[in-house]
């Protein structure tokens, strides 16, 4: 008798300590003491206020010394934009809107080649990613070839990145239990994969759309955040294509209503999550809200976009907290990791550019 109740006492503990060693209790940051920092806005020719005020810039980047924005509807000039960093002049444009072949609609730029010589587009409403190849002369980006995406069952992609291996990584709106797709340089799927940030779906097909955020991507890790909620985190994907999670870290805890395959947000409960991420490989820049999900209807329509800039390590460790004038979204960084861009986006519309030094201080 006296063994079985040592027995059964030791089970007890183990199951103890088998609960806090899987538990995901999120990281605790202080959120509440910020720095200040000043950017200088640019503001070349290109940057009229009629152009600026719509507010349709979908993605940022930065190409061939360019600053690359991807337009969300036809202005007259393309789908993407060159504004040369040192002058703030266009320098060129690419990609024609429409639903033909090589042409654009709803799309976001996801990557370049390493030399610069290629960058591509994912067309979210047709499912496919468009090559542009360097012209001659150095400057303009030509069309040089699509693939759409092929998955083994179904699946829609909202997000892609390109991965120095070639390899892209899609976020999925629906599926089992696994977030992202892997796909080869043809767009093939060889797996899926991906923790979801929050369990408890348990229907047939699970709808992930509260999980929709940003990726980023250097090298072949990737980072990912949602909109919705502070989640943050990142990936590795080895030679085998296996995926490892590097880490993980919840800024808030999701207030969310599960329902089988669906998720509710807790508008005044939930605090929103991030809106724009960029790495260099050595740091992790993102914007974050942290503002309550409700707040844009009952306050004003900015009123929860993000005003923080949080900058991490490639471990995840939270460096530096800084608090922006306005609200801003989209991210990205020049290729020497020196300048960081920031799109704002409300009743002001602007990019402002930051000396990462500056940030880092």
């Amino acid at each position: 008798m006296r063994l079985m109740r040592l027995a059964y006492s030791s089970l007890i503990i183990l199951s103890v300590l088998l609960c806090f060693s899987c538990s995901s209790k999120p990281k605790e940051f202080n959120l509440e003491e910020f720095s200040t920092i000043e950017g200088k806005e640019i503001t070349g020719d290109v940057f009229s206020e009629d152009l600026m005020i719509s507010g349709d810039v979908t993605d940022l980047g930065v190409v061939n010394d360019c600053l690359l924005l991807s337009w969300m509807y036809d202005r007259g000039f393309g789908a993407f934009q060159f504004i040369e960093e040192e002058t703030e002049k266009q320098t060129t444009t690419a990609g024609v809107f429409g639903n033909g072949p090589g042409e654009l609609f709803c799309q976001m730029y996801i990557g370049k080649s390493k030399d610069d010589a290629f960058i591509y587009s994912f067309n979210v409403t047709g499912q496919k990613v468009v090559e542009f190849q360097r012209g001659e002369n150095g400057k303009d980006y030509l069309f040089r070839s699509e693939h759409s995406i092929k998955l083994k069952e179904s699946g829609y992609i909202s997000w892609m990145v390109r991965l120095e291996n070639g390899k892209f990584v899609g976020m999925l709106l629906g599926g089992q239990q696994q977030l992202f797709v892997l796909l080869d340089e043809n767009l093939n799927e060889i797996n899926r994969f991906g923790e979801l940030p929050i369990s408890g779906m348990n229907g047939p097909e699970n709808d992930f759309w509260v999980f929709r955020g940003k990726l980023c991507a250097e090298g072949n890790s990737f980072i990912y955040c949602t909109d919705n909620f502070g989640y943050i985190t990142r990936y590795d994907i080895d030679g085998n294509n296996e995926a490892k999670q590097m880490w993980k870290h919840y800024l808030s805890q999701p207030s969310v209503e599960i329902d089988g395959g669906n998720i509710r947000i807790n508008g005044h409960k939930n605090l929103d999550g991030f809106a724009g991420v960029a790495t260099d490989g050595r740091y992790i820049y993102a914007t974050y809200s942290g503002v309550y999900s409700l707040a844009s209807s009952e306050q004003d329509d900015d009123a929860n976009l993000p005003r923080n800039l949080l900058v991490f390590d490639m471990d995840g460790h939270l460096l530096k907290k800084c608090k922006l004038k306005l609200g801003s979204t989209r991210l990205a960084l020049s290729n020497d990791g020196e300048r960081l861009y920031v799109y704002t986006y409300g009743e002001e519309t602007f990019i402002t550019r930051f000396d990462t030094k500056d940030i880092l201080k």
